[in-house]
């Protein structure tokens, strides 16, 4: 039984459905809520943040592949991982970002330990932080469909969370923190130009 159900609309191109954070109910389950099989979750799909699930540092558009497609009116359940401890000018070494805040190894998502230590490569200066997981393709769904996507539940994968806006990124750039965005040399050894 999904909890909280909340209906969310969207205009999306091209069929893809993966920016959204679905996840299993909150009953019952201990943090950290690690990747787990589908008969452990509700819905028809199980789409975790696996290193060959993710994007990282741009966003799906009309030319990126699909990692799933799935019939229209399917249930999906995506994990989801922060970019919160990746990113080079915080180490990309999440257990010891997170350490500092008195997590422990165990608190820390298995899949932000296995992007830090892969060999996905992240420009800190051209590239966003963020961390996508997905696109999924829905069948039949054409550029320009605009789809009906139902947020069935939400839950947290850890009981903790990081807010960040920082170099010259993230939606007002030029306004949190007022500054006047990246300048010039700035890289993961020099973030705070």
């Amino acid at each position: 039984m999904f909890i909280n159900r909340t209906i969310r609309k969207l205009g999306v191109s091209v069929g893809i459905v993966s920016m959204f954070t679905f996840a299993l109910p909150s009953v019952g389950f201990s943090m950290p809520l690690q990747p787990t099989t589908i008969d452990k979750v509700e819905g028809d799909y199980y789409v975790t943040s696996a290193i060959e699930n993710i994007r990282w540092g741009s966003l799906p558009n009309r030319d990126s592949s699909p990692i799933l497609t799935v019939p229209s009116g399917s249930a999906v359940t995506f994990d989801t991982v922060s970019h919160e401890g990746l990113i080079e000018d915080q180490g990309r070494n999440p257990v010891e970002y997170f350490g500092k805040y008195s997590i422990s190894p165990d608190g820390v998502l298995d899949d932000a330990k296995a992007i830090a230590a892969s060999e996905i490569e992240h420009d800190y200066v051209k590239d966003g932080p963020h961390i996508i997981t997905g696109p999924v393709a829905v069948e039949g769904a054409m550029p320009g469909d605009v789809l009906k996507v139902e947020v069935l539940s939400l839950q947290t994968r850890v009981p903790y969370g990081v807010i960040s806006n920082r170099h010259g990124k993230g939606a007002l750039p030029g306004e949190f923190p007022e500054n006047t965005g990246s300048q010039e040399g700035a890289s993961a050894t020099k973030p705070e130009l």
